[in-house]
């Protein structure tokens, strides 16, 4: 099983919603692996469910989402029954 980040684009989507984008896992450090895949997509603070913000048709950015949240937020992504979790870490970094 593949384990580690999940890079996912930041173009809209729904919960649970059925999209075509790419995902990049790295396993152990190793060179990260790509592939084009229909993903089911879900979005919640860290330890909390349901994400009680998006209903219905809302669609919602990566950054936007961010932007709800003063906590980490997990984006989970399961492709062919495997399961897979981003944990964005919000920061108030303005220029490096």
């Amino acid at each position: 099983m593949v384990s580690g980040m999940v890079a996912l684009s930041q173009g809209k989507f729904s919960v649970n919603d059925r999209l075509q984008f790419y995902v990049e896992a790295t396993d152990s450090g190793a060179e990260p692996l790509s592939s084009r895949a229909e993903v089911i997509v879900t979005v919640a603070p860290k330890d909390k469910q349901p994400p009680r913000w998006l209903e219905g048709d809302d669609v919602i950015t990566v950054p936007e989402m961010y932007d709800r949240f003063n906590e980490p937020i997990v984006i989970r992504v399961a492709e062919r029954g495997e399961r897979w979790e981003y944990l964005h870490e919000p920061t108030n970094a303005g220029l490096a």
